[in-house]
């Protein structure tokens, strides 16, 4: 199946840190399994890391909504894009209410430590 081809050629990419690459491969994927959410989720932190797309990252990250149990770094990549878009309130308030609400520890660190990070840079 090519999207199996796809998603893994875009795996590759991403290794390499070949992250627009990894997105278009990943793209087509999610054309053509738009329900799958690795497919979606992959592909939104390749365009996240590539710095090209931070408006298809933050959609395919929306579309992943709802599955924080899986994904729990969504809320903190859909803050990331919203920060590079000049969405900064935005993107704080994001990770304050990560801060405020996650029970995993793991997550609420690395939302203190980037929240930290967008208070220097603004």
């Amino acid at each position: 199946r090519f999207m199996d081809t796809g998603f893994k050629l875009g795996s590759c990419y991403y290794m390499v840190h070949n992250y627009k690459e990894a997105a278009e491969c990943f793209e087509i994927a999610v054309a053509q399994e738009p329900k799958n959410l690795m497919y979606q989720y992959n592909c939104a932190q390749a365009w996240l890391n590539s710095g090209q797309n931070y408006e298809r990252a933050l959609a395919l990250f929306d579309e992943c909504s709802g599955h924080e149990d899986e994904l729990p770094y969504i809320p903190m990549q859909k803050s990331k894009c919203l920060f590079y878009l000049g969405l900064r309130d935005q993107a704080q308030s994001v990770l304050e209410h990560i801060i405020q609400s996650t029970e995993n520890e793991f997550v609420k660190k690395d939302s203190e430590a980037l929240l930290q990070e967008l208070r220097k840079q603004t």
